[in-house]
C-alpha cells in the first residue's frame, strides 16, 4: 500500500504525505551522512513538512529531557548539532548509495 501510495505521490495524483516527507528526510541523511543524527532528521522533516521548527511538544520534550539526563550526555548531543557527524570513509559509499536510489526511481518509472 504504501508502495502505491509513494507512486501516486510521485506522479502529482496525491500530495506528499508527513509519513514521504519524513522518508524522504531520513533517506538523504542516511546518503549524505551515512548515519541519521535525530535532530538533523527532524529539523529536515519539519522544514519539509512546512512545520513550525519550534513546537510546543517539543520545548516540553527539551524541558524533561535535560531536568533528568546526565550532563556528559547532554554535552555530547550538543556537539552533534553543532558539529554534525558523519561516518568515516562515506563520501563515495553516498555517491553509490544515491546513484542506485535514483535507478530505482526511474526503473520504477519506466516499469
Amino acid at each position: 500500500m504504501k508502495a502505491t501510495a509513494h507512486w501516486m505521490e510521485e506522479n502529482g495524483l496525491t500530495p506528499k504525505t508527513l509519513s514521504t516527507h519524513f522518508d524522504e528526510e531520513f533517506t538523504h541523511q542516511c546518503i549524505e551522512f551515512g548515519r541519521i543524527e535525530d535532530t538533523e532528521v527532524m529539523v529536515g522533516f519539519f522544514k519539509r513538512a512546512g512545520q513550525p521548527l519550534v513546537q510546543a511538544w517539543i520545548v516540553e520534550f527539551g524541558k524533561r529531557l535535560t531536568k533528568h539526563m546526565p550532563l556528559g550526555q547532554l554535552t555530547k548531543m550538543g556537539m552533534n548539532v553543532v558539529f554534525r557527524p558523519k561516518t568515516k570513509s562515506w563520501g563515495k559509499t553516498g555517491e553509490v548509495l544515491a546513484e542506485y536510489v535514483k535507478a530505482q526511481k526511474e526503473a520504477a518509472h519506466h516499469g
